[in-house]
């Protein structure tokens, strides 16, 4: 990431412009559809359209293992520093365990 992050209006955009192409590409409309299979290569193309100015995080990265295993509940999302952003968040939380994808493996919304 530079100095020069991309304003939170910026990722929401490039958000709902993914989502628009997955609709066109694969008849994905529904960002929680999204993140059930997809969700990887969700968050690699919003940081493409936001020339890799954001990190990409991993549930192996919050709450350990090694990426490669892909440890369950396995979910890949995108964070500016201070936010954290994915399919269903496209204005981004302030806590990854905020996405609602974690509160619906737990059985409930949102996982604190």
């Amino acid at each position: 990431m530079t100095d020069e992050q991309p304003s939170t209006a910026e990722i929401s955009r490039a958000i709902h412009l993914v989502c628009e192409a997955f609709e066109e590409e694969y008849g994905v409309s529904n960002p929680t559809k999204i993140n059930a299979g997809k969700c990887e290569e969700f968050a690699e193309r919003v940081n493409e359209r936001l020339d890799g100015e954001l990190d990409i995080l991993t549930t192996a990265d919050v709450i350990g293992g090694e990426r490669e295993a892909k440890p369950e509940p396995w979910h890949v999302w995108l964070t500016d520093g201070e936010y954290h952003y994915d399919a269903e968040v496209p204005v981004g939380t302030e806590t990854w365990s905020s996405i609602p994808f974690f509160g619906r493996v737990v059985g409930k919304e949102p996982m604190l």
